[in-house]
């Protein structure tokens, strides 16, 4: 039961609009709060807790340097699953759709 505990944990943290947005920036580079803030238009105690989330079910990383803290996706494997969650889902013009990487890698000439 257990990791069916932690994928639950995972696909209820996947099931907000703003963490799901939050993925999305960090799949392009690494953020601070500050950053996603400006993204989000959300104010900072708000982006926080939603990253805490983020962190605690697993999809997010966070480094600190000096007074800094910088969050990133927690492996490659959650860039796929917003891959693969947007596949399922979205239709290509809709908002809030960003190109797989492996499309973006083909579109570039490379092999996925």
């Amino acid at each position: 039961m257990r990791g069916y505990n932690r994928q639950a944990k995972q696909l209820r943290a996947l099931a907000h609009p703003v963490r799901l947005q939050l993925l999305e920036v960090l799949r392009q580079q690494p953020a601070c709060v500050c950053e996603l803030v400006a993204t989000t238009h959300k104010r900072q105690p708000y982006v926080s807790q939603q990253l805490l989330v983020l962190r605690q079910a697993g999809l997010v990383k966070w480094e600190k340097r000096g007074l800094l803290v910088r969050y990133r996706l927690a492996g490659s494997e959650v860039t796929q699953l917003i891959d693969d969650l947007q596949r399922m889902i979205l239709d290509p013009a809709e908002e809030g759709y960003i190109k797989p990487a492996d499309e973006i890698l083909v579109q570039r000439g490379a092999q996925p």
